[in-house]
């Protein structure tokens, strides 16, 4: 499936006006894109990934699109990264990170699947997947996923986003989760070698039910003495003059117990009115 869609965007790009692009925004070659993901310096360039639908020039089955930059204005565009062809993720490789770790690009990705329940129906399905590469192509890890929702101490509806760092001999992820309480949270789990993990704890949630419901796409880092934490919760409602865009970008500012993965945060603020 990858291959396939490599060749369809490299037939159908010839076809895209080089005039109708902008000149230093960063566009998919055809179809569709949205998420930006796995913003990372890798060999030297500078790569952005996208999720992508090669075929259509609606939201579709998601891939992974490529583009790579020296200096954040003229972009290349290079093949798709990754496609929906496995069983873990064959209904989407949906939003996620990437990092350089032992010469390798590791891309960390919320794989899609749906399951057939005792009484005919589906039910979506979204675990946390890894693929290694060289800055072009990807292979994905034979043990595919790593880090799933039986992970979690409750049951989960929603688990996307992956984001990835390095502390010192440990790799840290953090996942976007609604539970099936409804709960919108931000979990962390940890690694020593970026395919055996073990969730750590839940870092933040939506504990008075008054900060939406799915948390989504989150980030989180030391900035000065405080800790940030990013997400972007879905149905909010209206705080006076934030939060009216129903699904919002937020910040909690808060302090970092890094010994006990304890996260304190203060109250959310609007990250941008776009």
């Amino acid at each position: 499936m990858l291959e396939k869609a490599r060749y369809y965007e490299t037939e159908k790009q010839v076809y895209v006006k080089k005039t109708t692009k902008p000149l230093f925004h960063v566009t998919a070659p055809t179809g569709w894109i949205n998420d930006p993901n796995g913003f990372s310096v890798y060999d030297g360039k500078i790569h952005l990934f996208y999720q992508y639908n090669p075929y259509q020039r609606e939201w579709g089955p998601m891939h992974w699109g490529h583009s790579v930059t020296d200096d954040m204005v003229r972009w290349e565009q290079l093949p798709a990264a990754i496609a929906p062809d496995q069983e873990y993720d064959k209904a989407g490789c949906f939003s996620g990170s990437a990092i350089e770790a032992d010469g390798k690009h590791v891309l960390v990705y919320t794989g899609v699947t749906r399951v057939k329940q005792a009484d005919g129906s589906e039910q979506e399905r979204q675990n946390q997947c890894i693929a290694f590469g060289d800055g072009k192509d990807y292979v994905k890890y034979e043990k595919n996923p790593v880090v799933t929702g039986e992970m979690l101490p409750e049951g989960w509806i929603d688990f996307r986003d992956p984001k990835i760092w390095k502390e010192n001999d440990t790799y840290y992820l953090i996942v976007g989760n609604k539970n099936d309480n409804q709960v919108g949270q931000v979990v962390l789990c940890s690694s020593k070698n970026l395919t055996d993990w073990k969730f750590e704890t839940i870092l933040a949630s939506n504990e008075n039910g008054d900060i939406g419901t799915m948390w989504e796409c989150p980030d989180f880092f030391a900035l000065k003495e405080k800790h940030v934490l990013i997400c972007s919760p879905q149905d909010m409602k209206a705080r006076k003059y934030e939060f009216h865009n129903g699904h919002n970008s937020v910040y909690f500012l808060g302090d970092y117990d890094a010994n006990r993965c304890r996260f304190s945060k203060d109250q959310p603020h609007t990250l941008d009115y776009g």
